[in-house]
């Protein structure tokens, strides 16, 4: 019995695992537009290909954008995802913020530190 409910739970984790993914896929990065921080801490932080210098001086460093997407969005997925920016790691895929995002109820283009 224990091993069939574990297996139930482990169904049911993963249904729900690939929704989210079914999710991330379709809104291919959305939360990966508009100016996103990076910290001193991160290890990317002194990579130049990736991080600049804030023009506005609001921030520490960004992440490089091309045509208003991070540098590191190829394809609709991350590419540095096992060393993203601790900002991107914060941030909860199919959290009511990323439906959000994912919806365009919230505009990314205006906003840096979304969790």
């Amino acid at each position: 019995m224990k091993s069939s409910n574990n297996y139930t739970t482990s169904k049911k984790q993963m249904s729900e695992s690939s929704a989210i993914d079914s999710k991330c896929l379709e809104c291919r990065g959305k939360c990966c537009s508009g100016k996103i921080e990076v910290y001193m801490f991160d290890e990317i932080y002194h990579v130049d290909t990736l991080v600049c210098d804030d023009p506005d001086n609001k921030y520490n460093r960004l992440m490089k954008l091309i045509n208003n997407n991070c540098i590191a969005l190829v394809d609709g997925k991350c590419s540095i995802y096992e060393k993203r920016p601790a900002i991107c790691q914060t941030f909860q895929v199919g959290s009511p913020c990323c439906e959000r995002i994912r919806l365009g109820q919230i505009n990314t283009q205006s906003t840096s530190s979304i969790k």
